[in-house]
Order: structure tokens, then sequence, then C-alpha cells
């Protein structure tokens, strides 16, 4: 397992879970990038990536920020990404099912799949039942991953 720092947050990789301890409630763009860069290159070395995003300690994200993460996962091909994110507040996590259920409405499905829980083994054990559809995918078969919310 790799781990290293990117501004405050910590990231750990281990095997294909690229995971994310997100340590900043007044998140600024700069680290996110960075986040998205690196994510972006791990995804380019195996095909694909289980995202994993840990928001216990995340605050509210402004509008520049969910812009620019929003953007950069609809920018991914599809079936190389899953993101599960546990642990944000029940007021941020309720923002989060409006935000993704709008754009889903206006903008039609993303290429990744997303899902919210509330811990880091549901996000864990839902991540595994992807990792077979996700890497058969990225390995060219067609199989399409289903969506869910």
């Amino acid at each position: 397992m790799a781990q290293f720092e990117i501004g405050p947050h910590q990231v750990e990789i281990e095997d294909d879970v690229f995971l994310v301890r997100w340590r900043d409630n007044n998140p600024e763009l700069g680290p996110l990038v960075q986040v998205y860069e690196r994510l972006a290159r791990f995804i380019a070395e195996r095909g694909y990536a289980l995202a994993l995003f840990d928001l216990h300690l995340a605050g509210i994200p402004g509008n520049e920020l969910r812009r620019y993460a929003g953007q950069w996962v609809r920018q991914q091909r599809p079936n190389t990404l899953v993101i599960a994110s546990y642990g944000m507040s029940k007021p941020l996590r309720a923002l989060m099912i409006l935000i993704n259920r709008a754009l889903a409405l206006f903008q039609g499905p993303g290429p990744a799949l997303t899902a919210l829980f509330s811990t880091e083994s549901e996000a864990r054990a839902w991540l595994a039942a992807q990792r077979t559809r996700l890497a058969a995918e990225s390995a060219g078969n067609s199989s399409p991953i289903g969506r869910s919310d």
C-alpha cells in the first residue's frame, strides 16, 4: 500500500482502490485538482479505478469545486471509474444526492458510477461488488456497469 499527502488530504493506494481521506472543512480548488490529476494517472496505469472518498472531515464544497469535480468525472471514459463516498453529514449527503439527481436529469447519466454510504465498510463492500464488472470492462469486455444513486 502506498500513502502520500496532497495538500491537507491523505491518499492511500491499495491495489485497485484509490482512497482519499479529505481533511479540509474549507476546501480549496488547488488540492482537489491535484487529487484528480493523480487519480487520472492511476486510471491510465491500471485501466480503471475504484475510488473511495472518506468525507468525515470534508466541508461543503463551493460552486467552483463542485463544478470542477463534476466536469472532471464527466470527462472520464465510461466504465473506467466507480466512486464510493462515505462519512459525510446527513445534510451534505442530502445535498449531494439532490445535486447528482439534478445533473442526471439535465445532463443524462455520466460515465462514472457513483454511490454514497454511511460507513467505510458499506462503501468497500459496494466497491468489491463493482470490481469484477469494472475490471472486465477495462479489459475489453462489453458488459455495461449499472447505474446507482
